[in-house]
């Protein structure tokens, strides 16, 4: 990146930034894997909406149950969705 012409900007949509952080924190807790903790802290600290959504849908099996069910991605993201307009 430092020889090339590369340009990082922010998230394009913040809420699909927070979905997609909080699949993956669901799926960390799912395997009980500690290794990505500091992965966790970090994403906590720039999108702690995305992992308090990850660390809700954990809890609840939710996003298991829709895993489970083998739901459409539409239907995931939606729900995720419509979980994060719920809590803020």
């Amino acid at each position: 990146m430092r020889r090339g012409c590369v340009a990082v900007t922010g998230p394009e949509n913040p809420d699909l930034e927070a979905i997609i952080i909080a699949m993956h924190v669901e799926f960390g807790l799912t395997r009980r894997d500690d290794a990505w903790q500091w992965v966790v802290d970090a994403w906590e600290a720039a999108t702690p909406r995305g992992v308090a959504l990850g660390r809700k849908v954990y809890r609840s099996g939710e996003l298991r149950a829709l895993r489970d069910t083998r739901a459409p991605a539409a239907v995931v993201v939606d729900t995720l969705a419509a979980r994060l307009s719920a809590d803020t």
